[in-house]
Protein backbone atom coordinates (compact mmCIF):
# COMPACT_ATOMS: atom_id res chain seq x y z
CA UNK A 1 0.00 0.00 0.00
CA UNK A 2 1.45 3.64 -0.96
CA UNK A 3 1.98 5.81 2.54
CA UNK A 4 0.19 8.86 3.38
CA UNK A 5 3.43 10.91 1.60
CA UNK A 6 3.51 8.79 -1.91
CA UNK A 7 -0.53 9.49 -2.18
CA UNK A 8 0.31 13.31 -1.33
CA UNK A 9 3.15 13.00 -3.96
CA UNK A 10 0.63 11.24 -6.55
CA UNK A 11 -1.88 13.39 -6.42
CA UNK A 12 0.01 16.61 -6.85
CA UNK A 13 1.69 15.29 -9.72
CA UNK A 14 -1.36 14.50 -10.98
CA UNK A 15 -3.23 18.02 -11.01
CA UNK A 16 0.36 19.24 -12.07
CA UNK A 17 -0.62 16.80 -15.11
CA UNK A 18 -4.09 18.10 -15.52
CA UNK A 19 -3.01 21.86 -15.10
CA UNK A 20 -0.60 21.84 -18.08
CA UNK A 21 -3.80 19.75 -20.43
CA UNK A 22 -6.12 22.21 -19.48
CA UNK A 23 -2.91 25.38 -20.17
CA UNK A 24 -2.77 23.56 -23.74
CA UNK A 25 -6.46 23.23 -24.03
CA UNK A 26 -7.12 27.02 -23.40
CA UNK A 27 -3.87 28.63 -25.17
CA UNK A 28 -4.85 26.08 -27.99
CA UNK A 29 -7.86 27.22 -28.88
CA UNK A 30 -6.02 30.59 -30.05
CA UNK A 31 -3.21 29.43 -31.87
CA UNK A 32 -6.02 26.96 -33.53
CA UNK A 33 -7.67 29.79 -34.67
CA UNK A 34 -5.25 29.98 -37.96
CA UNK A 35 -6.38 27.55 -39.98
CA UNK A 36 -3.03 26.79 -41.58
CA UNK A 37 -2.01 25.21 -37.92
CA UNK A 38 -4.66 22.55 -38.56
CA UNK A 39 -4.89 21.43 -35.03
CA UNK A 40 -8.73 21.77 -34.31
CA UNK A 41 -9.28 19.60 -31.22
CA UNK A 42 -6.41 21.52 -29.33
CA UNK A 43 -3.91 19.78 -28.30
CA UNK A 44 -4.88 17.11 -30.48
CA UNK A 45 -5.61 16.76 -33.75
CA UNK A 46 -8.96 16.28 -34.98
CA UNK A 47 -12.72 17.86 -34.24
CA UNK A 48 -14.93 17.35 -31.09
CA UNK A 49 -17.93 15.92 -32.03
CA UNK A 50 -19.88 13.86 -29.41
CA UNK A 51 -21.89 10.93 -30.87
CA UNK A 52 -22.89 7.55 -28.94
CA UNK A 53 -24.87 4.71 -30.41
CA UNK A 54 -25.33 1.32 -29.83
CA UNK A 55 -21.95 -0.13 -32.08
CA UNK A 56 -19.74 1.27 -29.05
CA UNK A 57 -21.41 -0.94 -26.27
CA UNK A 58 -19.09 -3.88 -27.54
CA UNK A 59 -16.10 -2.00 -26.43
CA UNK A 60 -17.65 -0.75 -23.34
CA UNK A 61 -18.60 -4.53 -22.04
CA UNK A 62 -14.97 -5.62 -23.46
CA UNK A 63 -13.51 -2.79 -21.23
CA UNK A 64 -15.80 -3.28 -18.15
CA UNK A 65 -14.84 -7.23 -18.17
CA UNK A 66 -10.87 -6.21 -18.25
CA UNK A 67 -11.71 -4.03 -15.40
CA UNK A 68 -13.21 -6.79 -13.59
CA UNK A 69 -11.64 -9.84 -14.25
CA UNK A 70 -8.34 -8.56 -15.36
CA UNK A 71 -6.28 -8.06 -12.30
CA UNK A 72 -7.12 -11.44 -11.15
CA UNK A 73 -6.68 -13.58 -14.21
CA UNK A 74 -3.54 -11.84 -14.93
CA UNK A 75 -2.06 -12.87 -11.17
CA UNK A 76 -3.24 -16.60 -12.22
CA UNK A 77 -2.81 -17.67 -15.49
CA UNK A 78 0.37 -18.89 -17.09
CA UNK A 79 2.58 -16.35 -18.36
CA UNK A 80 2.59 -17.13 -22.23
CA UNK A 81 -0.83 -17.21 -22.11
CA UNK A 82 -1.56 -14.28 -20.17
CA UNK A 83 0.63 -12.52 -22.77
CA UNK A 84 -0.86 -13.59 -25.56
CA UNK A 85 -4.70 -13.34 -23.87
CA UNK A 86 -3.48 -9.71 -22.95
CA UNK A 87 -2.79 -9.09 -26.88
CA UNK A 88 -5.93 -10.50 -28.46
CA UNK A 89 -7.90 -8.56 -26.07
CA UNK A 90 -6.26 -5.08 -27.07
CA UNK A 91 -6.64 -6.05 -30.49
CA UNK A 92 -10.26 -6.47 -30.13
CA UNK A 93 -10.32 -3.25 -28.20
CA UNK A 94 -8.64 -1.69 -30.97
CA UNK A 95 -10.90 -2.76 -33.68
CA UNK A 96 -14.23 -2.42 -31.45
CA UNK A 97 -13.30 1.49 -30.86
CA UNK A 98 -12.33 1.73 -34.21
CA UNK A 99 -15.51 0.12 -35.08
CA UNK A 100 -17.84 2.14 -33.33
CA UNK A 101 -18.15 4.65 -36.10
CA UNK A 102 -19.73 1.74 -38.48
CA UNK A 103 -17.61 -0.98 -39.58
CA UNK A 104 -17.86 0.82 -42.96
CA UNK A 105 -15.51 3.51 -41.70
CA UNK A 106 -12.58 1.01 -39.88
CA UNK A 107 -10.39 1.68 -43.40
CA UNK A 108 -10.79 5.20 -43.88
CA UNK A 109 -7.83 6.44 -42.24
CA UNK A 110 -5.90 3.80 -44.43
CA UNK A 111 -7.47 5.20 -47.67
CA UNK A 112 -7.12 9.14 -46.46
CA UNK A 113 -5.44 11.23 -49.03
CA UNK A 114 -2.59 11.74 -46.93
CA UNK A 115 -1.61 8.67 -45.81
CA UNK A 116 -0.09 5.81 -48.08
CA UNK A 117 -2.26 4.39 -49.95
CA UNK A 118 -3.30 7.35 -52.12
CA UNK A 119 0.40 7.02 -53.34
CA UNK A 120 0.56 3.26 -54.71
CA UNK A 121 -1.10 3.90 -57.79
CA UNK A 122 1.45 5.98 -58.96
CA UNK A 123 4.41 5.33 -57.46
CA UNK A 124 6.98 3.37 -59.66
CA UNK A 125 8.35 0.14 -59.24
CA UNK A 126 10.70 -0.78 -56.10
CA UNK A 127 14.25 0.27 -58.05
CA UNK A 128 13.11 3.30 -59.42
CA UNK A 129 11.32 4.37 -55.77
CA UNK A 130 14.16 3.92 -53.71
CA UNK A 131 16.90 5.51 -56.02
CA UNK A 132 15.00 8.97 -56.07
CA UNK A 133 13.07 8.66 -52.87
CA UNK A 134 15.97 11.09 -51.23
CA UNK A 135 15.16 13.84 -53.56
CA UNK A 136 12.71 16.58 -53.64
CA UNK A 137 11.59 16.42 -57.02
CA UNK A 138 10.65 12.75 -56.97
CA UNK A 139 8.67 13.36 -53.54
CA UNK A 140 7.03 16.37 -54.17
CA UNK A 141 3.62 14.95 -55.87
CA UNK A 142 3.14 12.18 -53.06
CA UNK A 143 1.27 12.65 -49.90
CA UNK A 144 2.48 13.80 -46.85
CA UNK A 145 2.93 10.78 -45.19
CA UNK A 146 5.64 9.84 -47.82
CA UNK A 147 7.35 12.88 -47.79
CA UNK A 148 7.47 13.03 -44.10
CA UNK A 149 8.87 9.15 -43.60
CA UNK A 150 11.45 6.66 -45.44
CA UNK A 151 10.19 3.94 -48.42
CA UNK A 152 10.23 1.09 -45.46
CA UNK A 153 6.51 0.93 -45.28
CA UNK A 154 5.23 1.76 -48.91
CA UNK A 155 7.94 -0.71 -50.14
CA UNK A 156 5.89 -3.37 -47.11
CA UNK A 157 2.55 -2.67 -49.29
CA UNK A 158 4.53 -3.08 -52.56
CA UNK A 159 5.21 -6.67 -51.74
CA UNK A 160 1.68 -7.04 -50.21
CA UNK A 161 0.52 -6.10 -53.11
CA UNK A 162 2.99 -8.21 -55.66
CA UNK A 163 1.66 -11.49 -53.61
CA UNK A 164 -2.21 -10.95 -54.21
CA UNK A 165 -2.60 -8.50 -50.87
CA UNK A 166 -3.11 -5.18 -52.58
CA UNK A 167 -6.60 -3.91 -50.94
CA UNK A 168 -6.63 -1.71 -48.30
CA UNK A 169 -8.06 -4.28 -45.76
CA UNK A 170 -3.94 -5.77 -45.73
CA UNK A 171 -2.43 -2.77 -44.65
CA UNK A 172 -4.89 -1.78 -42.47
CA UNK A 173 -4.54 -5.35 -41.10
CA UNK A 174 -0.47 -4.23 -40.67
CA UNK A 175 -2.01 -2.05 -37.57
CA UNK A 176 -3.82 -4.59 -35.82
CA UNK A 177 -0.90 -7.12 -35.85
CA UNK A 178 0.90 -4.20 -34.64
CA UNK A 179 -1.40 -4.11 -31.22
CA UNK A 180 -0.60 -7.68 -30.88
CA UNK A 181 3.26 -7.50 -31.18
CA UNK A 182 3.50 -4.75 -28.98
CA UNK A 183 1.69 -6.68 -25.97
CA UNK A 184 3.67 -9.54 -26.05
CA UNK A 185 7.03 -7.71 -26.75
CA UNK A 186 6.09 -5.58 -24.30
CA UNK A 187 5.12 -7.88 -21.58
CA UNK A 188 7.70 -9.94 -22.05
CA UNK A 189 10.30 -7.58 -22.35
CA UNK A 190 9.16 -5.79 -18.74
CA UNK A 191 9.46 -9.58 -17.37
CA UNK A 192 12.97 -9.70 -18.75
CA UNK A 193 14.14 -6.07 -16.94
CA UNK A 194 11.64 -5.51 -13.63
CA UNK A 195 10.29 -9.37 -13.12
CA UNK A 196 7.18 -11.69 -13.73
CA UNK A 197 5.49 -9.23 -11.35
CA UNK A 198 5.73 -6.04 -12.59
CA UNK A 199 4.45 -7.92 -16.63
CA UNK A 200 1.65 -9.20 -14.55
CA UNK A 201 0.35 -6.13 -13.27
CA UNK A 202 0.90 -4.21 -16.70
CA UNK A 203 -0.79 -6.32 -18.85
CA UNK A 204 -4.60 -5.54 -18.31
CA UNK A 205 -3.34 -2.11 -18.55
CA UNK A 206 -1.34 -2.69 -22.30
CA UNK A 207 -5.30 -4.09 -22.77
CA UNK A 208 -7.13 -0.46 -22.77
CA UNK A 209 -4.52 2.18 -22.89
CA UNK A 210 -6.38 5.36 -24.44
CA UNK A 211 -3.98 5.29 -27.20
CA UNK A 212 -5.79 2.50 -28.53
CA UNK A 213 -7.82 5.33 -30.20
CA UNK A 214 -4.81 5.73 -32.33
CA UNK A 215 -3.41 1.86 -32.64
CA UNK A 216 -6.48 1.19 -35.19
CA UNK A 217 -5.16 1.52 -38.79
CA UNK A 218 -2.33 3.42 -37.69
CA UNK A 219 0.92 2.74 -39.58
CA UNK A 220 2.55 3.98 -36.33
CA UNK A 221 1.11 0.93 -34.10
CA UNK A 222 3.17 -1.51 -37.25
CA UNK A 223 6.21 0.90 -36.50
CA UNK A 224 5.66 -0.03 -32.50
CA UNK A 225 5.84 -3.43 -32.89
CA UNK A 226 8.85 -3.48 -34.69
CA UNK A 227 10.46 -1.19 -32.45
CA UNK A 228 9.57 -3.60 -29.52
CA UNK A 229 10.36 -6.55 -31.04
CA UNK A 230 14.37 -4.98 -31.53
CA UNK A 231 13.95 -4.24 -27.46
CA UNK A 232 13.07 -7.60 -26.80
CA UNK A 233 15.84 -9.34 -28.57
CA UNK A 234 18.25 -7.02 -27.29
CA UNK A 235 17.21 -7.16 -23.34
CA UNK A 236 17.15 -11.28 -24.54
CA UNK A 237 20.45 -11.23 -25.64
CA UNK A 238 22.00 -9.10 -22.90
CA UNK A 239 20.59 -11.78 -20.49
CA UNK A 240 21.82 -14.28 -21.79
CA UNK A 241 24.70 -16.11 -20.64
CA UNK A 242 27.03 -18.80 -22.38
CA UNK A 243 28.64 -18.79 -25.95
CA UNK A 244 29.12 -15.74 -27.63
CA UNK A 245 27.20 -16.54 -31.00
CA UNK A 246 24.26 -16.89 -28.81
CA UNK A 247 24.17 -13.25 -28.00
CA UNK A 248 25.87 -12.30 -30.83
CA UNK A 249 22.42 -13.93 -32.79
CA UNK A 250 19.92 -12.04 -30.61
CA UNK A 251 21.52 -8.68 -31.58
CA UNK A 252 22.06 -9.10 -34.64
CA UNK A 253 18.33 -9.83 -35.44
CA UNK A 254 17.42 -6.87 -32.94
CA UNK A 255 19.40 -4.93 -34.49
CA UNK A 256 18.00 -6.09 -37.98
CA UNK A 257 14.21 -4.90 -36.83
CA UNK A 258 15.59 -1.79 -35.18
CA UNK A 259 17.39 -1.24 -38.47
CA UNK A 260 13.97 -2.17 -39.98
CA UNK A 261 12.24 0.17 -37.84
CA UNK A 262 15.07 3.15 -39.00
CA UNK A 263 13.80 2.73 -42.51
CA UNK A 264 10.05 2.84 -41.36
CA UNK A 265 10.40 5.95 -39.67
CA UNK A 266 13.02 8.55 -38.90
CA UNK A 267 11.71 9.06 -35.38
CA UNK A 268 13.60 5.41 -34.89
CA UNK A 269 16.77 7.21 -34.18
CA UNK A 270 15.51 8.53 -31.00
CA UNK A 271 13.74 4.72 -30.15
CA UNK A 272 17.34 3.60 -29.89
CA UNK A 273 17.63 4.72 -26.45
CA UNK A 274 15.00 2.20 -25.55
CA UNK A 275 17.05 -0.74 -25.96
CA UNK A 276 20.11 0.76 -25.30
CA UNK A 277 19.20 2.05 -21.76
CA UNK A 278 17.32 -1.13 -21.18
CA UNK A 279 20.02 -3.99 -22.79
CA UNK A 280 23.16 -1.69 -20.51
CA UNK A 281 20.74 -1.43 -17.24
CA UNK A 282 20.07 -5.03 -17.27
CA UNK A 283 23.52 -6.51 -18.07
CA UNK A 284 24.20 -4.22 -15.32
CA UNK A 285 22.17 -5.71 -12.44
CA UNK A 286 22.62 -9.23 -13.26
CA UNK A 287 25.79 -9.91 -11.77
CA UNK A 288 29.17 -8.93 -11.66
CA UNK A 289 29.59 -5.60 -13.54
CA UNK A 290 32.85 -6.66 -15.48
CA UNK A 291 31.73 -9.91 -16.90
CA UNK A 292 27.64 -8.55 -17.72
CA UNK A 293 29.40 -5.00 -19.38
CA UNK A 294 31.34 -7.25 -22.03
CA UNK A 295 27.83 -9.26 -22.60
CA UNK A 296 26.14 -6.28 -23.06
CA UNK A 297 29.15 -4.58 -25.20
CA UNK A 298 28.96 -7.50 -27.71
CA UNK A 299 25.22 -7.71 -27.59
CA UNK A 300 25.15 -4.00 -28.97
CA UNK A 301 27.87 -4.41 -31.21
CA UNK A 302 26.35 -7.39 -32.60
CA UNK A 303 22.82 -5.05 -32.76
CA UNK A 304 24.87 -2.27 -34.89
CA UNK A 305 26.18 -4.82 -37.32
CA UNK A 306 21.90 -5.91 -37.83
CA UNK A 307 21.36 -1.92 -38.28
CA UNK A 308 24.39 -1.65 -40.28
CA UNK A 309 23.00 -4.49 -42.65
CA UNK A 310 19.77 -2.85 -42.99
CA UNK A 311 21.60 0.49 -43.88
CA UNK A 312 24.00 -1.08 -46.30
CA UNK A 313 20.96 -3.07 -47.91
CA UNK A 314 19.04 -0.11 -48.81
CA UNK A 315 21.61 1.95 -49.99
CA UNK A 316 22.97 -0.77 -52.18
CA UNK A 317 19.06 -0.43 -53.42
CA UNK A 318 19.79 2.68 -54.01
CA UNK A 319 17.81 4.95 -50.88
CA UNK A 320 20.53 6.48 -48.29
CA UNK A 321 18.79 7.56 -45.26
CA UNK A 322 20.66 10.91 -44.54
CA UNK A 323 19.55 11.89 -47.86
CA UNK A 324 15.50 11.15 -46.92
CA UNK A 325 15.89 12.68 -43.55
CA UNK A 326 17.31 15.99 -45.30
CA UNK A 327 14.32 15.92 -47.98
CA UNK A 328 11.79 15.29 -45.27
CA UNK A 329 13.15 18.20 -43.02
CA UNK A 330 12.63 20.63 -45.83
CA UNK A 331 9.14 19.14 -46.64
CA UNK A 332 8.36 19.66 -42.70
CA UNK A 333 9.27 23.37 -42.70
CA UNK A 334 7.79 24.14 -46.11
CA UNK A 335 4.42 22.41 -44.41
CA UNK A 336 2.42 22.93 -41.52
CA UNK A 337 5.06 23.40 -39.33
CA UNK A 338 5.87 26.53 -40.05
CA UNK A 339 3.06 27.79 -39.34
CA UNK A 340 2.74 25.95 -35.62
CA UNK A 341 4.26 28.02 -32.90
CA UNK A 342 7.06 26.20 -30.89
CA UNK A 343 6.86 27.45 -27.47
CA UNK A 344 2.95 26.20 -27.52
CA UNK A 345 3.73 22.78 -28.89
CA UNK A 346 6.61 21.90 -26.04
CA UNK A 347 3.85 22.13 -23.97
CA UNK A 348 0.85 20.70 -26.48
CA UNK A 349 2.71 17.74 -27.06
CA UNK A 350 3.64 16.64 -23.40
CA UNK A 351 -0.52 17.33 -23.04
CA UNK A 352 -1.45 15.24 -25.81
CA UNK A 353 1.43 12.40 -24.21
CA UNK A 354 -0.39 13.14 -20.97
CA UNK A 355 -3.86 11.68 -22.39
CA UNK A 356 -2.80 9.27 -24.77
CA UNK A 357 -1.08 7.11 -21.76
CA UNK A 358 -3.94 8.23 -19.11
CA UNK A 359 -4.36 9.04 -15.52
CA UNK A 360 -3.01 5.70 -14.22
CA UNK A 361 0.78 6.12 -15.59
CA UNK A 362 0.77 9.48 -14.35
CA UNK A 363 0.16 8.54 -11.10
CA UNK A 364 2.55 5.49 -11.70
CA UNK A 365 5.24 7.50 -12.62
CA UNK A 366 4.86 9.29 -9.34
CA UNK A 367 4.80 6.33 -7.65
CA UNK A 368 7.45 4.43 -9.36
CA UNK A 369 10.96 3.68 -7.25
CA UNK A 370 11.60 -0.11 -8.31
CA UNK A 371 14.70 1.07 -10.50
CA UNK A 372 14.55 -1.52 -13.13
CA UNK A 373 11.16 -0.42 -14.44
CA UNK A 374 12.91 2.85 -14.16
CA UNK A 375 15.23 1.11 -17.18
CA UNK A 376 12.22 0.94 -19.50
CA UNK A 377 9.64 3.85 -18.00
CA UNK A 378 12.47 6.48 -18.06
CA UNK A 379 14.17 5.37 -21.57
CA UNK A 380 10.60 5.85 -23.06
CA UNK A 381 10.29 9.15 -20.63
CA UNK A 382 13.80 10.63 -22.56
CA UNK A 383 12.64 9.55 -26.50
CA UNK A 384 9.80 11.83 -25.30
CA UNK A 385 11.72 14.79 -24.00
CA UNK A 386 14.11 14.53 -27.53
CA UNK A 387 11.22 14.28 -29.21
CA UNK A 388 9.55 17.26 -27.80
CA UNK A 389 12.34 19.94 -27.65
CA UNK A 390 13.70 18.90 -31.22
CA UNK A 391 11.16 20.72 -32.83
CA UNK A 392 10.49 17.79 -34.95
CA UNK A 393 7.32 16.73 -33.59
CA UNK A 394 4.68 19.55 -33.55
CA UNK A 395 0.92 18.25 -32.92
CA UNK A 396 -0.08 14.71 -33.82
CA UNK A 397 2.39 13.24 -31.35
CA UNK A 398 -0.77 11.04 -30.30
CA UNK A 399 -0.01 9.19 -32.79
CA UNK A 400 3.55 9.57 -33.83
CA UNK A 401 4.65 8.84 -30.28
CA UNK A 402 2.99 5.69 -30.22
CA UNK A 403 6.45 4.23 -30.39
CA UNK A 404 7.18 5.59 -26.68
CA UNK A 405 3.98 5.00 -25.09
CA UNK A 406 4.03 1.68 -24.38
CA UNK A 407 7.52 1.96 -22.60
CA UNK A 408 5.61 4.59 -20.02
CA UNK A 409 2.79 1.98 -19.30
CA UNK A 410 4.48 -0.37 -17.21
CA UNK A 411 4.82 2.33 -14.55
CA UNK A 412 1.15 1.33 -13.33
CA UNK A 413 2.73 -1.77 -12.06
CA UNK A 414 3.16 -0.23 -8.62
CA UNK A 415 -0.29 1.00 -9.00
CA UNK A 416 -2.39 -1.05 -5.55
CA UNK A 417 -5.94 -0.37 -6.81
CA UNK A 418 -5.82 -1.50 -10.38
CA UNK A 419 -9.34 -1.73 -10.90
CA UNK A 420 -10.01 1.76 -10.32
CA UNK A 421 -7.09 2.58 -12.65
CA UNK A 422 -7.73 0.11 -15.23
CA UNK A 423 -11.77 1.78 -15.32
CA UNK A 424 -9.97 5.26 -15.66
CA UNK A 425 -8.31 4.14 -18.41
CA UNK A 426 -11.09 2.70 -20.05
CA UNK A 427 -13.19 5.33 -19.76
CA UNK A 428 -10.83 7.81 -21.03
CA UNK A 429 -10.19 5.44 -24.23
CA UNK A 430 -14.28 4.98 -24.35
CA UNK A 431 -14.74 9.10 -24.15
CA UNK A 432 -12.11 9.67 -26.49
CA UNK A 433 -13.72 7.88 -29.26
CA UNK A 434 -17.50 9.20 -28.92
CA UNK A 435 -15.76 13.03 -28.74
CA UNK A 436 -13.05 12.81 -30.83
CA UNK A 437 -12.68 13.04 -35.02
CA UNK A 438 -9.34 12.22 -36.44
CA UNK A 439 -8.16 11.37 -39.26
CA UNK A 440 -6.65 8.11 -37.61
Amino acid sequence: MPTVASRVRSWWFLGSCAIVVAVSVVWGRHVQADPRVKLGAAPLVGRWHVRFGWSLIPAVLLAAAVVWWGPRLAARMRFAWLAASAAVAGCAFTLLLAASDGLGHVLDPVVHPTEYWANLATLPGASTMLHHYGTIQFLLPYSVHAKGHPPGFLLLLKALAAIGLGHPWAAGALSYVGVVVVVVAGLSTVRAVAGEAAARASAPFFVVAPYAVWMGTSADAFYAAVGAVGVLLTVTGARTSGPLFRRAAFGVVGGVALGALLELTYGGAVYLAVPLIAGIGVALSSGPARSHLRAISEVLLAALVGIGAVFVAFALAGFWWGDGLRVTRTFYWWGTAQFRPAGYFVVGNVAAALIAVGPAVVVGLARLRNKRLWLLVGAGALCIVAADVSQYSKAEVERIWLLFFPWLLPAVAVLSRPRRWLAAQAALAVGLQVALVSKW
